[in-house]
């Protein structure tokens, strides 16, 4: 029987090491994996809404917690998100 993964399990099973060019750290260090997977999730193209459902989290903390990761990297948005992680 084939074995179906959300995106979110994908994400858990390839968490690898990504270097932060702004902080000159490892984002596996600086990000939980509940962050990365949300950053992931982001440089995707999935919309607040779709993270919401995938995390299965709130909108409004999806917001929160967003702009908290932008924060943690010192970056604005998604453009920079995925050229850290990219």
């Amino acid at each position: 029987m084939p074995r179906f993964h959300t995106m979110a399990q994908t994400i858990t099973a390839s968490w690898i090491c990504v270097h932060n060019h702004y902080t000159s750290e490892n984002l596996t260090t600086i990000l939980s994996l509940p962050e990365y997977r949300l950053a992931i999730l982001l440089v995707s193209g999935y919309t607040y809404s779709k993270i919401s459902e995938e995390l299965h989290l709130s909108f409004g903390r999806v917001k929160n917690m967003i702009s908290e990761l932008y924060g943690k990297l010192h970056i604005g948005g998604r453009r920079e998100l995925k050229a850290l992680l990219w």
